[in-house]
């Protein structure tokens, strides 16, 4: 349809123009180009929505967008404007002719009948078969233009797009002024202020609340905007008088109502105003508590206000009496109600006054308020300004610099004086106050001693110095923007006015940049050094508030703040007026960098090259040496930034700074000091460096303790993808140890890191706990020669791992280096472990296991292993099997390994079928406990029910499978709501966009934000019952998901209160005549007959003004806010009985209505809202944009419902005509169009996100990120299960079902835990994140043993117990001679063990034997089993892109970190007892722990004094590793 080409012939682009205004045109052009963002075309989904508007259906909207010349790529501005106007002011002619364009074939010359009634069909017009048969006569099935326009003249109503064109009014280009006042003019309308004094306060109110902590005005908050100058204990009070609400925050409705009472209404609104500081509980008069407060609220600031302006002390006492005369006598109760204080307050200037003065200065200074006129601005600013300078300085502060040019010129400007004294020309109502006339020098003392001793620079104390200079200041005053100043005060137009000072210019006060990189810092730049900067000549200085009110009504482009700070040492405070200047230093990617993943490809086929060894960046830097090419240099460095910092700005502080600026990840950065920056190549992007470099890793150092200086460097070192350190790799490359770490902390021996090689920190961290294993270690440092070693065992890696592993603890335990790199030892895991290889990462207790296994072959002591089979225990004693099990382990694996870390396990297999047991004893070396895996879904869900309530928060955990079924039946149970009562509901964009089924399975991705809206009764016979905030599906009358139309009826709900219409709003005639019906006891009319579950959705609409639009009716449209609401609809529901149930359920919504006693609103302005409801309900189509009613040529928005007796279902009846039958209506929402005012002034938008939180949050929370006991996870190992596969059963000669059992037959002395984080499930890796609570100290493993050890253990304890019971007996007995009171009680008797295992191997008394062979130190109890955790690796994030960490006690008791290269000391927690370090316990993957008391002696070999060292040959492939190693060095 529509021929591309004949639009043009409708009207051309000339005659187009001719027909409009420049206005309109001008209109129509600029929301073009903001449309289409700049280009040359629209796009087809814009002209629909801007153009168009909603409702008109698509294929309609294509061929319209087509016949106006758009194309796939978009429409031009001429043809959209050709194409507006033909729509708007076309002639009859010309519509007619664009209507042939719509219907006629491509070519233009006819229209077939096929393709007409096709298009009439798609644009919703009657059949063809009632069409006037004249368009095609019989037999005829096509029509020339001529006919069509002769037959569509007679027949204008013909067709849909006919009948909009050339009967209707079309859209119109003309816009009228708009009837609905903005949120500023409401505002505007009930307060004292300008248009543009709200719109200022709204750009700081956001600045405000986006720098708040809590991103929202509170408490906190307004404390720290405003004290000082106001006392700290009146900050609750003036937070108290804005916060009318009491929702705990200051919205910004409060915020001008408040401001416009607190400095621009007539005197006695102002002095109410602070009234309600102090009336606390709001109670309109003044306790004996709350006048106590005020009068030292108002003493404190009166003496601190006459301290500035000398006045006679006699004033003050005047005004205490003139109190006293309005109280009652001593000794009553006293109180003062707020008339009386305003008739004590406005004529009494010594006492009230000073805080009216304070609170003026306040709000304009701390909450952003533009001066009025000139004069107000220099008392404010010059009464701030001298209340600052006389408190001093403090530390942390900040206070700018300001040039002494631009200084002069603003008193020049805010000196002039009205022409009559004590009138005001700008506002004529206040005249200056004595302040006004003071002296406009002021000075600063230079070297003020401050009361409060500097303890730290935080990152917060350090201020604007560490907020960037690119607009990231959350300040009023943004650094980068200059605004205009014209509305810097009012001036007059008289020929001697000065002109204002403009823009704050302190270019005069900096010097040149030297490098031409962005600062990250906004300390504005260098101070001039060329001569002295001299106070009151050169810069005037002003506190941090001043300066950011002044930049606010001027504009402050350079910015020069100064930080306050204590030098140790020091008595007295000093202002930095030089930071130190930093050139920040970054490395220049590198080209040959790739990513982990894809080095560890490229080089896993050759395990023999550098690529194995390392990966990602580190393999792109090492693969090369003395390989394929020569070795790369180091890494490049440029400038990258410049920044300033105090110089008693900590390293922590200046690394979290630069990681908050820089996106970047605090863990993931490491500074280094430049200490001779003459010789670096940083001043040129790639030049590389040989200057020496400090490697701060002192947190807690200052930079000068450091010894940084004005102008130096600092290189801000990234880790690389692959988690290596470029310095570290760089350094390897070149050969040569140019970093250097900082001797602030001395580090104890062991405490030394590992670099990463790319993506080896699942071995670093293995390795470093393997480390602090000290027997192991002990023997490593003590047989440097290795005596043990086993080069001739086919199974081992001839030695190498042993002897690599062995010069790498040497290394680990000298102290003298504070990181080194495991290159050889990762050379040979990449060799013979090539699935450990690469660059990936890869499981660190997999590692473990390989290595232990590989140093256990390399020192194995027995050379040849002979065979032996183990023979079946065939109900043989466990303690007989076992001995002959480990003898056999022995005979073939014995080395220091097998000593210290290998224990045995007990496996019995048990035949379901006969009973027959089949027991095997097996050593271990770790012990893999498995975890319980997250099967159930947390669901919260906010229930809303009919009262109008304030809505219940409930917390549900379900299975993973569970149903929405099983969701309302929990939710029954918490909130008494019947399940078939209850719609769940995926609320999203303000209107519902999913209603969920029962039978459908529960989304955990959606499931802590559910609603569940509470239907109605299926009959009400005590009261009209509609849903709260409710939320509708898009349909008339709906039935909720899962509920029979015909429900059971359900009892009444009556818990909680019922508010109806009348208790909130009097009794008035309607706009209709009709009066509200009378109400019931529970507040609203009887009605039967409601249909069970039918329900209504409801939309929140407000009128939201458009900056860009085309034509009229576009220039506001509907925007949907807050939480749908849910009506309860049947087929005698009127449209009253609607308004009734919305009016329920919005009113905890809304405010009271305002009172001039209650609110901060201007007491002479018009703030009735009437008696009618505050908002119109219209009848929408789903989305709430369009109406429901109409036909979409109408264009219309919804039409509204009237507050009557009509029912809902004749409506739609008579504007659908479907018939009776109300279910057949078209899908049908109500939007519910709030009046403005009501909307500005009395809508709380704050009390749509307030729920009463049920204690089921917390516990279900709490159930489902609740850890486990290791205990949990041992329990869980050695219990019996059953086995998924049949089991051979040796008597029954047959597979039969069976069940294992594993419990611990004997322990190590090195006892490794592994946490099995990783479980295969539907073919992907999934890990756990279960926190696992373990002990540090005394574990106790004893209850997880076999019976016949565990038996053992508890018998030795029992029997200790009986041995010091008689000693205990005599010293009683004794004691008994002359105490009669003393009573023994026998010790209760243990319970032996019970199992098959103790009857073939009983225990006995007299021969206790301990299974576990420990060497112990001498006194110590081999039947104590207790263990000491010394080491434990974490795992952080997923298997494939995760980080391992691991921590490790130190000989010296203390625990450390060791990430890495990085080894930081963990203290231990104060508030903990127990002294446990501090660490990340809920990542744990491995835990080692070592049996207390263990003898470490006979675990370390023997080594005869002067026996040569052992030199064995090394082959092929090491010699070529220490050819590699010699072209590195």
């Amino acid at each position: 349809m529509g021929a591309k080409d004949s639009k043009r012939a409708c009207l051309s682009y000339e005659d187009a123009v001719k027909r409009v205004s420049d206005i309109e045109l001008k209109r129509i052009c600029e929301a073009f180009k903001r449309l289409s963002a700049g280009a040359q075309l629209m796009s087809q989904s814009a002209f629909t929505q801007h153009v168009l508007g909603e409702g008109v259906p698509l294929p309609v909207a294509g061929w319209l967008y087509a016949a106006c010349g758009g194309t796939a790529r978009g429409i031009a501005l001429r043809d959209l404007v050709c194409g507006l106007i033909l729509l708007t002011k076309g002639t009859h002619e010309e519509k007619i002719r664009f209507l042939w364009t719509l219907y006629c074939n491509d070519s233009g010359t006819h229209i077939s009948r096929g393709d007409f009634q096709r298009a009439l069909q798609l644009e919703g017009a009657a059949s063809s078969t009632s069409l006037p048969p004249s368009l095609f006569g019989s037999g005829q099935d096509r029509a020339s233009y001529d006919e069509f326009k002769g037959w569509i003249s007679h027949n204008m109503c013909a067709t849909v797009l006919s009948r909009w064109l050339l009967t209707e009014p079309c859209v119109s280009l003309t816009t009228a002024e708009l009837d609905t006042p903005t949120f500023y003019q409401t505002l505007a309308g009930v307060t004292h202020l300008e248009e543009t004094d709200i719109c200022d306060l709204e750009k700081c109110f956001w600045m405000l609340q986006a720098g708040s902590a809590s991103g929202q005005l509170d408490l906190p908050c307004v404390s720290a905007l405003v004290s000082p100058p106001v006392p700290a204990s009146a900050c609750g009070g003036l937070f108290h008088a804005l916060d009318v609400n009491r929702d705990g925050h200051i919205d910004f409705k409060e915020l001008c109502c408040g401001v416009s009472a607190a400095c621009r209404g007539p005197i006695a609104e102002r002095v109410k105003f602070c009234f309600k500081m102090f009336d606390m509980d709001r109670d309109s008069r003044l306790n004996n508590i709350e006048l106590s407060h005020m009068l030292s609220v108002l003493t404190f600031v009166s003496r601190d206000h006459h301290s500035l302006m000398p006045s006679s002390a006699s004033d003050l006492d005047m005004a205490l009496g003139t109190l006293k005369g309005h109280l009652s006598e001593e000794g009553a109760v006293c109180s003062l109600g707020q008339e009386e204080f305003v008739m004590w307050g406005v004529p009494t200037s010594s006492l009230v006054h000073p805080m009216l003065e304070l609170l003026f200065q306040v709000c304009h200074v701390s909450l952003g308020l533009r001066p009025r006129c000139r004069h107000h601005e220099r008392d404010i600013v010059t009464g701030w300004l001298e209340r600052e300078e006389k408190r001093g300085y403090r530390v942390g502060q900040f206070w700018y610099l300001v040039s002494s040019d631009w200084w002069r010129n603003w008193l020049s400007y805010t000196a002039h004086q009205p022409l009559l004294q004590g009138q005001c020309p700008g506002c004529g109502q206040r005249a200056p106050s004595p302040a006004a006339s003071a002296t406009a020098d002021r000075s600063v003392e230079e070297g003020i001693a401050c009361d409060e001793s500097f303890t730290s620079n935080s990152t917060e104390s350090m201020g604007d110095l560490l907020r960037g200079a690119n607009g990231d200041s959350c300040s009023i005053a943004s650094s980068s923007g200059v605004s205009s100043s014209s509305g810097s005060g009012a001036t007059s137009k008289g020929k001697h006015t000065p002109a204002p000072p403009g823009p704050v210019d302190n270019s005069g006060l900096v010097a040149e940049p030297q490098c031409k990189v962005a600062t990250l810092t906004g300390e504005g730049g260098r101070l001039r050094r060329d001569r002295p900067l001299v106070q009151h000549r050169d810069f005037e200085l002003i506190p941090d508030s001043l300066w950011k009110a002044l930049a606010h009504w001027y504009g402050g482009p350079l910015p020069l703040p100064r930080q306050v700070i204590k030098p140790p040492g020091a008595d007295d405070v000093d202002l930095e007026l030089y930071p130190l200047n930093l050139k920040i230093l970054r490395h220049q990617a590198q080209n040959n960098t790739s990513s982990a993943s894809g080095a560890g490809q490229q080089q896993s086929s050759a395990p023999n090259t550098w690529g194995s060894v390392v990966g990602g960046y580190g393999a792109a830097a090492l693969s090369s040496a003395g390989l394929t090419a020569p070795p790369p240099m180091s890494p490049r460095r440029y400038l990258a930034h410049t920044a300033a910092f105090s110089r008693l700005a900590s390293v922590g502080q200046v690394l979290e700074f630069l990681s908050q600026r820089l996106v970047l990840r605090p863990d993931e950065l490491r500074l280094w000091l430049v200490r001779d920056s003459l010789h670096t190549g940083s001043g040129s992007p790639g030049g590389t460096s040989t200057a020496p470099l400090n490697l701060l890793d002192d947190d807690r150092a200052t930079l000068q303790d450091v010894g940084a200086k004005d102008g130096d460097q600092i290189l801000l070192e990234v880790r690389n993808a692959d988690l290596t350190w470029p310095e570290e790799l760089g350094a390897l490359v070149a050969g040569a140890r140019q970093q250097e770490r900082a001797p602030a902390v001395a580090l104890p021996v062991g405490a030394t890191g590992l670099h990463n090689l790319g993506n080896t920190c699942f071995m670093n961290a293995a390795l470093q706990a393997v480390s602090n294993t000290q027997p192991l270690t002990m023997y490593f440092r003590r047989d440097a020669r290795l005596c043990e070693l086993n080069q001739s065992n086919p199974l081992g890696t001839r030695g190498q791992v042993a002897r690599r592993y062995a010069e790498l603890c040497r290394e680990l335990w000298t102290g003298t280096a504070r990181s080194v790199a495991p290159l050889k030892l990762r050379w040979c895991v990449a060799r013979h472990a090539p699935h450990l290889g690469g660059g990936g990462q890869h499981d660190s207790q997999e590692l473990l296991a390989w290595l232990l296994d590989a140093l256990h072959e390399d020192l194995n002591r027995v050379t040849g292993k002979r065979y032996t089979e183990l023979s079946d225990s065939a109900g043989r004693p466990d303690a007989v099997v076992a001995a002959e099990a480990w003898k056999q382990h022995l005979a073939r694996d014995h080395s220091v390994i097998t000593d210290l870390f290998y224990g045995q396990l007990k496996s019995k297999v048990t035949c379901q079928t006969c009973g027959h047991e089949s027991v095997r004893f097996d050593a271990f070396n770790v012990l893999s406990l498995p975890l319980p895996m997250d099967s159930y879904t947390l669901c919260e869900v906010l229930v809303v029910k009919l009262d109008g309530t304030v809505p219940v928060r409930y917390g549900v955990r379900l299975n993973s499978e569970a149903r929405y079924a099983e969701l309302k039946d929990r939710l029954h149970r918490l909130s008494s709501v019947p399940p078939q009562r209850l719609l769940l509901a995926e609320v999203a964009d303000s209107q519902i966009r999913q209603v969920l089924a029962d039978t459908r399975r529960v989304n955990a991705s959606t499931a802590l934000e559910l609603l569940a809206y509470e239907l109605g009764n299926a009959t009400t016979e005590s009261g009209y019952e509609t849903p709260p905030s409710v939320v509708g599906t898009p349909i008339a009358v709906a039935t909720p998901p899962g509920s029979p139309r015909q429900a059971a009826r359900s009892p009444e709900n009556t818990t909680g209160p019922r508010r109806s219409i009348d208790q909130a709003l009097p009794i008035r005639p309607l706009q209709n005549g009709l009066t509200r019906r009378a109400s019931s006891p529970h507040g609203t009319e009887a009605i039967t007959g409601c249909s069970p579950g039918g329900y209504l959705t409801a939309v929140h609409r407000k009128s939201v003004r458009q900056d860009a639009y085309f034509v009229a009716q576009h220039r506001t449209k509907p925007a949907l806010f807050g939480v749908p609401l849910i009506l309860g609809c049947h087929s005698a529901t009127t449209c009253q009985d609607l308004y009734e149930a919305v009016w329920i359920q919005v009113t905890r919504l809304l405010s009271p209505v305002p009172q001039s006693d209650q609110t901060n609103h201007a007491t002479d302005c018009d703030d009735s809202l009437g008696y009618e409801f505050p908002f119109t309900l219209r009848a929408v189509s789903p989305g709430g944009q369009t109406c429901a009613l109409c036909p979409w040529t109408k264009f219309c928005r919804g039409c509204s419902l009237p507050c009557g007796p009509d029912l809902m279902q004749e409506i739609c009846t008579a504007a659908t005509g479907t018939g009776a039958n109300c279910t057949r209506t078209p899908r049908l929402c109500i939007a519910i169009d709030w009046d403005p005012t009501a909307l500005h002034l009395r809508y709380q938008s704050t009390r749509e996100r307030t729920w009463i939180e049920h204690e089921s949050i917390a516990s279900c929370r709490r159930q489902h990120t609740e850890p486990v006991d290791l205990d949990h996870c041992l329990r869980a190992f050695t219990s019996e299960e059953s086995l998924e596969t049949r089991y051979h059963c040796s008597t029954c000669q047959d597979k039969q079902p069976a069940t294992k059992k594993l419990q611990i037959w004997r322990l190590p002395p090195v006892l490794i835990i592994h946490l099995k984080r990783f479980d295969y499930v539907n073919s992907k890796w999934v890990k756990t994140h279960k926190v696992v609570n373990f002990p540090f100290n005394d574990f106790d493993p004893t209850a997880y043993l076999a019976s016949v050890p565990q038996e053992t253990i508890l018998r030795h304890r029992q029997l200790r117990v009986q041995q010091q019971l008689p000693q205990v007996n005599g010293d009683v007995s004794a004691a008994g001679e002359d105490e009669d009171d003393v009573v023994v009680k026998p010790s209760k008797r243990r319970d032996r063990l019970e199992s098959t295992s103790l009857l073939r191997t009983p225990v006995l008394d007299e021969n206790l034997e301990d299974f576990h062979m420990h060497h112990l130190l001498e006194g110590e109890d081999a039947f104590q089993l207790k263990y000491q955790l010394y080491a434990v690796v974490s795992h952080s994030g997923m298997l494939n892109g995760g980080h391992y960490v691991s921590y490790a006690c130190n000989p010296n008791g203390n625990w450390y970190c060791y990430n890495d290269s990085s080894c930081r000391e963990v203290t231990a927690d104060p508030n903990d007892a127990r002294s446990i370090p501090k660490m990340d316990t809920s990542s744990a993957y491995m835990l080692f722990y070592e049996r207390a008391g263990l003898d470490y002696g006979p675990y370390l070999p023997d080594v005869p004094p002067g026996q040569a060292p052992l030199e064995a040959e090394l082959d092929e492939g090491e010699s070529e590793l220490r050819k590699q190693l010699c072209s590195l060095s």
